[in-house]
């Protein structure tokens, strides 16, 4: 029988945050959390600002295809002239290494809708370059630029912490970043015409989560290129040309889960799923894209998505990308249904 808490992911599945960096962002900023999005559904390193969760049934998941969202651009924008943020870019952009480093325009969220309440997801967005991108991930990481407010006693180098300003004010027309995250990015979780999820894993060199192992990719949106997230998706999934992996994906079974805030690397993530026509024994090293560096080619495996012991200890591991366990839920919950997938994850909540 399904008990009460089965049907409430929030009480076992979320409000789990990874040691270090985010959970400290999280019991920092809880009550500023409750006060601006009403619910603080967390996981791993990832603040859920937007799921249809607890109505997504079987006849409202659908909500969340290419056709219900709509995306405007503005741009592009700078840090602040004279700011800490802007020191560091303007001592980055003008080095040997800089210079070498560009990776084309890139996205970052102002505004969007209360997709909860309203029939489509709104964003108002603006483009900016690679390096501002680049600088604020490496400054936090690397310590050159101040973390946060004072927390537990320990005090932050000042109040004028980034991670500490990038969440959203609410008003009558949706949520607005006055000091917007750094960029946006699509995580997503592939699925194949077999039922299963296919895995990869990360390199020994890669900048963020190393050897690490994921479900199933993540790529930034592009600042000129992309008009949504689902450009975005085609770009890196693509029997012709993927960036991240050469498969047909079915775009009837394309759509945003949900979105969130990772306060690690100062994004905002499109929780996304697909399913590509490929069977899981047709994809292997041969299926990785142009940017085929960014992860391990000796591995790409597939999980049951009938195995929910699989899923939920996939989900558990430690070693798992700082997304990918929301990932996999949303995969698991899209191919079961809401309330069948949950019921059947359940009993299997604390598999390792």
């Amino acid at each position: 029988m399904t008990t009460v808490e089965s049907r409430d992911p929030a009480t076992w599945l979320f409000n789990r945050a990874t040691p270090g960096i985010a959970q400290e962002w999280f019991s920092r900023n809880y009550q500023r959390i409750l006060d601006t999005l009403g619910m603080a559904w967390i996981r791993d390193n990832a603040l859920v600002l937007n799921a249809p969760f607890e109505t997504w049934t079987k006849d409202v998941k659908d909500r969340y295809t290419e056709a219900q969202v709509n995306m405007t651009k503005t741009g592009p924008t700078m840090p602040p002239e004279g700011s800490e943020l802007w020191n560091l870019y303007q001592e980055y952009t003008n080095s040997d290494a800089g210079k070498a480093d560009f990776n084309g325009s890139k996205l970052a969220l102002y505004r969007h809708s209360r997709v909860l309440t309203d029939t489509n997801l709104t964003l108002e967005v603006s483009s900016y370059d690679w390096h501002r991108m680049r600088v604020l991930g490496m400054g936090l990481r690397d310590g050159r630029l101040p973390q946060g407010l004072p927390f537990n006693g320990r005090e932050f180098p000042n109040t004028e912490g980034y991670r500490d300003t990038i969440l959203p004010r609410r008003t009558a027309e949706g949520y607005v970043f006055d000091s917007y995250p750094n960029n946006l990015v699509i995580h997503v979780a592939i699925t194949t015409s077999d039922g299963k999820l296919i895995v990869t894993q990360k390199p020994p060199d890669a900048d963020y989560y190393p050897n690490g192992f994921a479900t199933t990719i993540e790529e930034q949106m592009h600042g000129v290129r992309d008009e949504s997230p689902f450009d975005t998706l085609r770009r890196s999934v693509n029997k012709v040309g993927g960036e991240e992996l050469k498969l047909t994906l079915i775009p009837e079974h394309s759509r945003i889960a949900a979105m969130i805030l990772e306060p690690d690397v100062s994004a905002i993530g499109f929780i996304m799923t697909a399913r590509v026509a490929e069977s899981s024994e047709e994809i292997n090293a041969g299926s990785l894209g142009a940017d085929r560096a960014e992860f391990d080619p000796s591995y790409i495996r597939a999980v049951s998505l009938d195995n929910p012991a699989q899923i939920m200890s996939l989900i558990n591991r430690s070693d798992l990308h700082g997304t990918s366990g929301l990932r996999t839920f949303s995969a698991y919950v899209d191919y079961h249904g809401y309330e069948d997938g949950l019921s059947s994850l359940y009993p299997y909540r604390n598999a390792a």
